[in-house]
């Protein structure tokens, strides 16, 4: 039953993030670690073992490094749309 919970927490950190980086980037700020966290006022150490976790399974990419930070951008954003 633990397990099951703890899945589910996982599972509704992971779409906070998802969450988080859309409504980042519709604001024009980059979505990194910290501004993530702060966006969702969550620890910074969780969102970034989330983030690890979202880009093993494709659902978030890592954008070009700039200085220091590490922005993360969804799957679809990453490039010119088509159309």
């Amino acid at each position: 039953m633990l397990g099951e919970a703890g899945q589910v927490l996982k599972d509704t950190l992971k779409g906070e993030i998802l969450d988080a980086i859309g409504d980042l980037m519709s604001l024009g700020e980059t979505p990194t670690t910290t501004r993530i966290a702060m966006h969702l006022g969550k620890d910074k150490g969780n969102v970034s073992r989330e983030l690890a976790n979202l880009v093993a399974t494709g659902k978030v990419i890592r954008g070009e490094k700039q200085g220091r930070e590490q922005p993360y951008l969804l799957p679809a954003a990453n490039g010119p749309e088509e159309g």
